[in-house]
């Protein structure tokens, strides 16, 4: 009668509720005991709808975990790339970083000197100027700033390609407020203290009157000196110690110091 079929429904209901938890207890065994007992599989097929239910669960939890990762906030660092006519793969990996997703979603992008191998002036009329200041403007054009500070390579870089390529010019020894933490932001070479004939050419061409001398010159008598400057530097880290032409750890400490930052 209608008694004992509402009875069966409810034993069957329990019986599958049994079998859910043996199945997650890891005691499947007893849940497909009870399905032949019974002589159904609507047990089984109950289970595996459990089971799909949670994974995904789990993939939507591992979704969710990476569109938070994406929204997270980061500020990108470059330097020493050395671009460099005779490398145009560099430069073609350059453009292609700076036009991606990771570039674009930026708080900001810094470059921290030495983008190039040699710069020798912001009207120099080749190539591979043109090809960064496009690309480094569109990443500006697109709401992320891009931040330049010169490096012992590329310190005749000024004003007019600066406006060209979107740069924010900035000071060595610059500090910047980063999510909250005051940063010291530097190329790093002054640090390099032990090297005293490094030091002592640096603060030479570093004089406005030096500057003003080399960018005096023609563009071909500018790319011979910038040729014979690599030949001479190679010339000098070939007979000098690495630990004399790395930074020096006092130095680094003392000027994170006066800059009243840690990092």
């Amino acid at each position: 009668d209608l008694g004992d079929v509402g009875s069966e429904r409810a034993e069957r209901a329990g019986e599958d509720r049994k079998c859910q938890r043996d199945r997650r207890g890891g005691t499947g065994l007893r849940c497909q005991q009870r399905c032949a007992g019974r002589g159904r599989n609507k047990c089984q097929g109950r289970a595996g709808q459990a089971a799909a239910e949670d994974r995904q669960a789990r993939r939507d939890a591992q979704e969710a975990r990476q569109g938070r990762q994406a929204r997270m906030s980061h500020t990108l660092f470059i330097a020493d790339l050395h671009l460099d006519d005779s490398r145009p793969q560099i430069t073609e990996l350059f453009e292609h970083y700076l036009a991606g997703d990771e570039v674009r979603s930026a708080d900001a992008l810094y470059i921290l000197g030495d983008l190039v191998e040699a710069w020798i002036g912001d009207d120099d009329d080749a190539e591979l100027p043109r090809r960064i200041a496009a690309a480094t403007h569109a990443v500006r054009k697109a709401g992320v700033p891009v931040y330049f500070m010169v490096g012992n390579r590329d310190f005749l870089l000024g004003e007019d390609y600066a406006r060209r390529a979107g740069f924010e010019l900035l000071d060595d020894g610059t500090v910047h407020t980063l999510y909250g933490r005051p940063t010291l932001l530097m190329h790093g070479d002054v640090l390099c203290t032990d090297d005293l004939a490094y030091q002592t050419v640096r603060k030479q061409v570093r004089t406005p009157e030096w500057k003003a001398h080399i960018l005096s010159m023609p563009l071909e008598a500018r790319r011979a000196f910038a040729a014979k400057a690599r030949a001479d530097s190679k010339a000098h880290t070939g007979s000098t110690m690495e630990s004399i032409m790395d930074v020096n750890a006092d130095a680094v400490a003392d000027t994170m110091r006066r800059a009243g930052v840690t990092r």
